[in-house]
């Protein structure tokens, strides 16, 4: 329960905004004279109703995102610590553990499945998969959140970035976004002085964090304008937000907001610059899985004839020592690749990189690379291997895929794997 508090509200007003945030945070929010509640002052000075609505919602919404299910990241064997880190364990509020660094949502990485993105994003190699697990070099983090932006599911934040947070300040945005022109700004600082009541200000841990599928999600967000600013250019990695806006920005093709890279403290006159110049795409996409928003986000934003590879997606490579084997279908967590009679078809959509084909098949025939295509064909199965299916003889039913045979009978040692008939048959030819 939040006991909310307006500075600079008129009586009347403060109590409308109350009641109509408790309508839209049931049973969540409440009134100042709650001391049970843990407090939150919103400043609404000088605003109207609608842009103090706006404030209030954006500060609810990242209050009640609810707590992140990300935790610190488990130390690699002979991992040091960063002098940030043992300042944090000497501090009386330190909590014994570096807490500055990137964070781990368990359930949503896919490192088990033999995703290692985030590990190849690293520029220091602070991170590596140890059986199975991401681990940590806290000594070697630079914190610059390139982890952060390369990560297909979200899985890794860091504090005070939360995707949670991020997801609700969207919408916030989008609800506002129907009636008025709001810039959204992704800034590794806290907020100055407000440039304008409609501009909802999310902190970063840097800009390496914001990466292409994160500015597609804002940009279809409803906003106007999208600034990526970093105020004194130390960010590290700060190169990779630009690259990212730069990409986006391409594939908008003038359409939608207008988004921009800002290094300095004239970040203003960016913004005002950029609401002048910028459109309005929307309705923005309603996910609750996070690729899913990131997939519907990038065709709303993508102008035809956009490379898929982008704006973050990746496709697969299939050697011919494929065998048709289904391995790979069946290690899929999203059901990316299909098999049937002999073909294997390949969904870009639907592939989070994870790896987890590529790791399974066992001729090592598969490998991850850049999408082909347009971000208009990603939804249509693409042929990635065909093989003939040996056929039987006698009924005429499928007895496998002929590579598969042939390489069963090279395991075997044989000549040649009998190829001219189903094991139904040969048991009635064996039995006759």
């Amino acid at each position: 329960m939040i006991r909310l508090r307006l500075d600079g509200a008129a009586e009347t007003m403060a109590a409308r905004l109350t009641e109509r945030a408790a309508e839209r945070w049931p049973g969540a929010v409440t009134g100042p004279d709650d001391p049970a509640a843990a407090g939150l002052a919103v400043a609404v000075d000088g605003l109207d109703e609608e842009a103090a609505w706006f404030a209030v919602s954006l500060q609810l919404a990242v209050a009640l995102a609810g707590d992140s299910p990300a935790r610190a990241i488990p130390t690699r064997p002979g991992g040091g610590l960063s002098r940030r880190g043992l300042f944090s364990i000497l501090s009386p509020d330190g909590g014994g553990a570096d807490d500055t660094g990137p964070r781990l949502d368990l359930g949503a990485c896919q490192s088990l499945n033999g995703c290692d993105q985030c590990v190849r994003a690293c520029p220091p190699g602070a991170l590596a998969v140890v059986d199975g697990r991401l681990a940590i070099d806290p000594g070697l983090c630079q914190r610059c959140g390139a982890c952060a932006a390369a990560c297909p599911v979200a899985a890794i934040e860091h504090p005070p970035w939360s995707r949670r947070a991020f997801a609700a300040v969207l919408a916030v945005v989008g609800a506002a976004a129907r009636g008025r022109d709001v810039a959204l700004v992704l800034s590794c600082a806290r907020e100055p002085r407000p440039v304008s009541p409609w501009v909802a200000w999310a902190q970063v841990p840097g800009v390496a964090a914001v990466g292409e599928r994160l500015l597609c999600r804002a940009a279809a967000s409803g906003a106007k304008a999208v600034v990526v600013h970093c105020p004194d250019g130390a960010c590290g990695q700060r190169r990779r937000g630009r690259q990212a806006v730069a990409a986006v920005a391409a594939a908008l093709a003038g359409r939608g907001p207008d988004l921009r890279y800002v290094e300095g403290p004239a970040v203003a006159d960016a913004i005002r610059q950029a609401l002048a110049a910028g459109h309005r795409l929307g309705p923005p996409p309603d996910q609750a899985d996070l690729w899913a928003a990131f997939d519907a986000s990038a065709r709303a934003v993508a102008a035809p004839g956009t490379e898929a590879r982008r704006i973050g997606y990746t496709g697969v490579k299939v050697s011919p020592a494929c065998t048709s084997c289904g391995a790979c279908v069946w290690a899929c967590p999203r059901q990316a690749l299909a098999l049937d009679q002999g073909r294997l078809t390949f969904r870009t959509a639907a592939c989070t990189a994870c790896g987890a084909c590529v790791g399974r098949c066992p001729e090592r025939a598969i490998s991850l690379g850049p999408a082909g295509g347009t971000v208009a064909e990603l939804s249509l199965p693409a042929l990635a291997h065909q093989d003939q299916l040996a056929r039987c003889g006698r009924c005429g039913s499928v007895v496998g895929p002929r590579a598969m045979l042939r390489r069963v009978a090279a395991i075997l040692g044989t000549p040649a794997f009998p190829e001219d008939m189903c094991p139904t048959c040969k048991a009635g030819v064996t039995w006759r």
